[in-house]
């Protein structure tokens, strides 16, 4: 059975860990690098964790998912949240966690925000369906916004009202 709850302080270890597989898994679907990531510290993971609202999905004690979800904090735009980071290890794909992953943090949102923007890599196009399956519409395209070695990847900007 996979159980959801809020990754904390504690939880950095495992956090890393499944951060470092996404980014070596998938370079062209986060803006962070493995070489950048890998070097953080304890000190600084626990930072990310207590900065953050990050949903994690456990098979157990495995940590298998995750997602986080970050609100702006500057007056005029503190009424925007920011999800990123979403990652399910490949084994454990296609069987409804990632979207019900979305619904968690959707939740916890729609508590502290009015709307919700992501960006994702344009050629993502199961993460793009899922977007659009929790309500979230294409409201651009950054091109060129990921650069890996000589290669550059566009993405789409989406974003999804809460409240009216």
């Amino acid at each position: 059975m996979i159980n959801y709850k809020e990754l904390k302080a504690k939880d950095w270890r495992e956090f890393q860990k499944l951060r470092l597989e996404a980014l070596q898994e998938c370079p062209d679907n986060f803006a962070s690098s493995f070489e950048e990531e890998v070097k953080n510290t304890e000190e600084k993971l626990i930072k990310i964790l207590d900065d953050n609202y990050i949903i994690g999905a456990f098979d157990h004690d495995d940590l298998i998912a995750m997602v986080a979800f970050y609100k702006l904090n500057l007056r005029k735009i503190e009424h925007k949240g920011i999800i990123w980071g979403l990652y399910l290890k490949k084994t454990y794909r296609s069987n409804g966690i990632a979207s019900e992953l979305l619904n968690e943090i959707i939740k916890h949102a729609r508590s502290n925000v009015l709307q919700v923007q992501l960006s994702v890599n344009t050629k993502n196009i199961k993460a793009i369906n899922l977007y659009k399956k929790h309500g979230f519409i294409i409201y651009g395209t950054e091109l060129e916004s990921i650069k890996i070695g000589n290669n550059f990847h566009d993405e789409y900007l989406m974003y999804l009202k809460l409240k009216k």
